[in-house]
């Protein structure tokens, strides 16, 4: 009987084997276009703008960087063909796609609040050209660090904390990305991108000219602080477009968790366009925005803080 069993179950699989059918699916190469990375701030350090290709869906190879492109951008008044350009700021090809605009001190800095802006990218025959405003920074009231015991919450472990009170300017439409970091680690993933629309989550927002509500602030504690380790918190004004380019950002990056229900990806809008009406058009996003940053050292949890605050404002 047991034989008779053995035999029925390989007959089975064996038939299920012969039913299967190899069929090649032969789909439409898409169209290389150029990814224009392209996000900067008037913070007094280097700016970087990244370059590559896109590759068809299925290509196992990662993208290709591009190295020899004229990467630039423009301050200007004005608009169509009324436009004065004020000042122009050159990017530097070093590696790997990456373009540098050096910034040795504060005279050098790229980004006027409420200046405008002209990215312009061009790649043999095809230019590329972005507008973007550089929209004022978060206030910051006050930032430190505190040791929480785990007594007093039991949902809130022992441990060092950082606490930072930034505040959004009197004024809706104020967008600012924030970016924690320990020891020049930057904590959280692209599914984890911090985004604070007006002291609040998003739009719209009745949180206008108050300090951020605590979930935003108490998000900037992404990891376990030891004694030691540096603090430091960026924050990077955005516009409203730039804005919407992340949230797809991070709707695509978590995908996975919604299984069959998640939403198909897709290329995000971007405000970069082809001079070249002939050429692909590009991906990606430029935006230039007023940067803050505040930094400290986890101390002793017996003694204060053993740096001061530090803040460091871009122009």
């Amino acid at each position: 009987m047991k034989k008779l069993h053995i035999f029925i179950i390989l007959l089975s699989i064996l038939g299920f084997y012969s039913c299967e059918d190899v069929i090649d699916v032969e789909l439409n190469q898409g169209q290389v276009q150029l990814i224009i990375d392209a996000w900067v701030n008037n913070g007094v350090k280097d700016q970087m703008i990244h370059l590559n290709r896109s590759t068809q869906y299925f290509d196992p190879n990662e993208s290709a960087f591009v190295s020899d492109a004229d990467v630039y951008i423009l301050e200007f008044q004005g608009n169509g063909d009324a436009k004065i350009y004020t000042d122009s700021f050159s990017f530097i090809h070093t590696d790997s796609g990456k373009y540098i605009y050096e910034i040795n001190d504060s005279a050098d800095v790229l980004g006027q609040v409420y200046g405008n802006y002209e990215l312009h990218v061009i790649d043999g025959l095809d230019h590329y050209v972005g507008e973007a405003m550089c929209n004022r920074p978060v206030i910051m009231d006050s930032a430190t660090w505190y040791y929480d015991d785990g007594t007093a919450d039991i949902l809130t472990p022992a441990g060092y904390y950082v606490l930072v009170y930034p505040r959004d300017p009197v004024g809706f439409n104020d967008i600012y990305r924030v970016m924690p970091f320990k020891n020049d680690t930057m904590l959280g993933t692209p599914a984890n991108i911090i985004i604070a629309y007006d002291a609040s989550f998003g739009f719209p927002s009745e949180y206008d000219g108050l300090q951020f509500i605590p979930p935003l602030r108490f998000s900037v504690n992404q990891t376990r602080w030891k004694e030691g380790d540096i603090a430091r918190v960026e924050y990077e004004s955005m516009s409203i477009g730039a804005y919407e380019f992340y949230g797809g950002v991070r709707d695509q990056q978590s995908n996975s968790q919604f299984a069959l229900f998640a939403a198909p990806v897709s290329n995000l809008r971007t405000n970069l366009t082809n001079k070249d009406t002939l050429g692909a058009e590009p991906l990606g996003f430029f935006n230039i925005g007023s940067y803050l940053e505040v930094a400290m050292e986890i101390g002793d949890s017996t003694k204060q803080s053993r740096d001061p605050f530090i803040i460091e404002n871009g122009m």
